[in-house]
């Protein structure tokens, strides 16, 4: 961990924060894979359930378009910014959406229903073209921002992914294009 974003941190075991803030999403939503491996690996489900409380947690709340700020109040909860990125701050968490509901075996409806609201709200209000581009905005929570980080590259693929293991035929035509079309 790096002394300059300690602030920011909850402690998974007790719950404690570093007295920051907030509490970033992509970090959030960054090590349920790999805790959620170890607990196969070493067949104790605790570091799953720890892992997983941040997902659960961001599962009930309601967020319009399916995208999440990138800013919470690790006391609260409540989210301190309405700033939406795929790029830096963001793009692990919408990643892992998807990575970990295939891990649980596809069975985990939550994470697969957060994940395709995320991407509902991608297309109608993130996904631009410009000079025969096709690129990933940002949202401000009241209108888009013309700048692409590079890190919200992953979403290409992740698209592609989440067409493959989609059960709606028309979702994944649509994630299938634009995954096409952004790489290109």
């Amino acid at each position: 961990m790096r002394k300059d974003h300690a602030e920011f941190d909850v402690n998974l075991s007790n719950g404690k924060t570093g007295g920051g803030s907030y509490s970033v999403l992509s970090e959030l939503g960054t090590l349920q894979l790999e805790f959620r491996y170890l607990s196969h690996e070493v067949g104790d489900e605790k570091y799953a359930r720890t892992a997983m409380r941040a997902f659960d947690f961001l599962a009930g709340r309601t967020v319009p378009h399916g995208l999440y700020p990138i800013r919470i109040n690790p006391n609260t909860g409540k989210f301190t910014s309405s700033q939406v990125t795929f790029g830096a701050l963001g793009d692990s968490f919408y990643e892992y959406l998807l990575k970990v509901w295939m891990q649980g075996g596809r069975r985990e409806e939550s994470y697969r229903r957060m994940y395709e609201d995320a991407m509902d709200g991608v297309a109608e209000l993130l996904v631009q073209k410009a000079r025969g581009l096709t690129y990933l905005s940002e949202w401000n929570g009241t209108r888009r921002q013309h700048r692409m980080d590079h890190l919200a590259c992953f979403l290409a693929g992740n698209l592609a992914l989440g067409a493959m293991t989609s059960h709606d035929s028309r979702r994944a035509a649509r994630d299938l294009r634009t995954g096409k079309a952004s790489v290109l």
